[in-house]
Parts: C-alpha cells; sequence; structure tokens
C-alpha cells in the first residue's frame, strides 16, 4: 500500500572531472549548518517520483542528483517497511511560515550557499520541486534564471506552487501537481552576466 509521505526537493549537478568528494565536503558542511540531510540517488526519493527524477536525470545529462530531505521525517505517514525518508517537511513549513510570520526561510540562503559552493565543480546546477507524482512523460514548469530569481518565485506562493485566484470573491488557492524544474545560472565574483 502505497502512502503520501510529502513533497520531493533536491537538485542536480554535473560535476567536473575528478572533483565529487570536494563538492561532497563542502555540501555536508553547509547541510550540517542548515540541519539539511541528502540523498546522492533517485532511488531514495519518493517511488512516485522517481520516474521524474530519472527524466531530469538523462534529459538534461545531469551526473548527479541529490533528495533533501530535513532533519526530522514525518513518520507517521511511513509504514514500518518503508525507507523513504528523503522528504522535505521542514523546508516545506519554512516556506509556508514566510506567509504568516514573514520570517525569512533558511533555505533560502541554503540555496544561494549551494549555488556558491557548486560554482567551481560545474556549469550545470538544477532544483527541482515535486509534489505526489512526476512521471517520465510529464510536463514540468522549467524556469532558468539566477539563485535570486529562484528565491522570488518561491516567495510568491510560499511554495513552488501555482497559485491563481478568483476575481469575483478574491479567494485564491495554489496548484502543486506540476513540479518545477529550475536551472540555475551561476556567475561568480569577476564573471560578467551574458
Amino acid at each position: 500500500m502505497a502512502y503520501y509521505t510529502g513533497p520531493t526537493f533536491g537538485f542536480g549537478l554535473k560535476i567536473k572531472g575528478l572533483h565529487r568528494q570536494g563538492f561532497l565536503g563542502s555540501l555536508d558542511s553547509i547541510a550540517e549548518k542548515y540541519l539539511y540531510r541528502y540523498a546522492d540517488s533517485t532511488n531514495k526519493s519518493e517511488e512516485s517520483v522517481q520516474d521524474g527524477l530519472a527524466s531530469i536525470h538523462k534529459n538534461l545529462c545531469l551526473g548527479d542528483i541529490y533528495v533533501l530531505r530535513s532533519d526530522k521525517c514525518r513518520k507517521d505517514f511511513l509504514d514500518d517497511k518503508s525507507d523513504v525518508q528523503y522528504l522535505a517537511y521542514n523546508i516545506e513549513e519554512e516556506l509556508f511560515q514566510q506567509e504568516i510570520s514573514n520570517k525569512r526561510p533558511k533555505f533560502f540562503d541554503f540555496l544561494f550557499e549551494l549555488s556558491i559552493i557548486a560554482k567551481p565543480y560545474t556549469s550545470e546546477l538544477v532544483f527541482f520541486f515535486a509534489d505526489e507524482e512526476w512521471r517520465a512523460d510529464q510536463y514540468v514548469r522549467y524556469h532558468e534564471g539566477f539563485v535570486e530569481d529562484l528565491v522570488v518565485l518561491l516567495r510568491q506562493t510560499s511554495s513552488w506552487s501555482i497559485a491563481v485566484r478568483n476575481l469575483h470573491d478574491m479567494s485564491h488557492t495554489s496548484f502543486d501537481a506540476i513540479p518545477l524544474v529550475y536551472k540555475v545560472k551561476l556567475i561568480g565574483e569577476g564573471d560578467k552576466e551574458k
């Protein structure tokens, strides 16, 4: 029996040469700083999104896929046999709390630091956000831009979802069934924007 276990957030990149250990050392440092964990395998994600992750791995030519999770896992939604623990509940909660308390999510700072540490090791950094299901042939929202632009996008709805408003009664709702794939433009000090 499959249970909904939560959103999947993560990133993929193509590491230059044989620099994986250097990158992983830097990733370990910032993951520890922000109390996040990660898995470097698509099969450690929720089963319903594995096909989508395999699709971006292949079609965007990414060498590695890392699935994030917060330090705490909501085990109440998992059966005893499940090893799916790479879920983003605390990250999702941080995004939601910004709407209520106007508190900046630490996840935004993590995104900035990750893009900085990734720059020496890769020219490709792609973040992904998915909810319940992600099929290989499914349409996704695909964007390219700087980390600052991704933060603006995540702030708009306090999530990766698409927000819509009914102008008649000004009610609103959001849809998170469409995964978001965001390719980051990496620019370092001394680089010129093209």
